[in-house]
C-alpha cells in the first residue's frame, strides 16, 4: 500500500474486512466451523449494531461503513486485528493529505486521542467525543 499511495486515494473497499457473503466459496467452505449459516439475520451481525451513534469517534472516521471487526466472523486474534486497525489508520492518514496541514494533525489528534480515551475508558471517549460528532452530523446535513 505504500508503493501505490503517492497515486492513489484509498476507498475502505480496498482493504476491508473479509465477509462471508452465501454461495461463495468462503461462505461454503467455514460456514460450518464458524456456524456462518444465516448470519445476516441475526441482530449482533447487522449493521444497526453498529451504528454510528453509539461508535468511538476513531471507529467513525476509520471504518467509515462501520467496523466489521466488531463482527468478528473469523475469530481474528486481538494481534490481527490491531495490524487491520493500523491499516486502516495508514489510509486514513494517507487520504488526510488532501487537507491542510492543520487541519489534517488535528483530525489525526483526534482520532489517536479518541483510541487512546477508549481503551481507556469507553464512557469517557463518548463524553469528550459525542459533541463532535454531533457537531460534524450537523454540518453534513447542513451540506446536503
Amino acid at each position: 500500500m505504500q508503493e501505490l499511495s503517492p497515486y492513489v486515494e484509498f476507498h475502505p473497499a480496498i482493504a476491508s474486512i473479509l465477509l462471508p457473503f452465501p454461495g461463495t466459496e468462503i461462505y461454503e467452505n467455514y460456514k460450518n466451523e464458524y456456524h456462518l449459516e444465516n448470519w445476516w439475520l441475526r441482530e449482533d451481525k447487522t449493521q444497526s449494531s453498529t451504528t454510528n451513534f453509539k461508535r468511538p469517534y476513531f471507529d467513525t472516521k476509520l471504518f467509515t461503513t462501520g467496523n466489521m471487526l466488531d463482527f468478528d466472523f473469523f475469530h481474528y486474534s486481538d494481534e490481527m486485528k490491531q495490524k487491520i486497525q493500523d491499516l486502516f489508520m495508514f489510509m486514513y492518514t494517507h487520504n488526510g493529505k488532501k487537507y491542510p496541514l492543520p487541519l489534517r494533525y488535528l483530525l489525526i489528534t483526534f482520532v489517536n486521542l479518541s483510541q487512546k480515551l477508549y481503551a481507556n475508558s469507553p464512557n469517557i471517549e463518548y463524553f469528550f467525543f459525542m459533541p463532535l460528532k454531533n457537531c460534524e452530523q450537523y454540518i453534513r446535513n447542513r451540506i446536503s
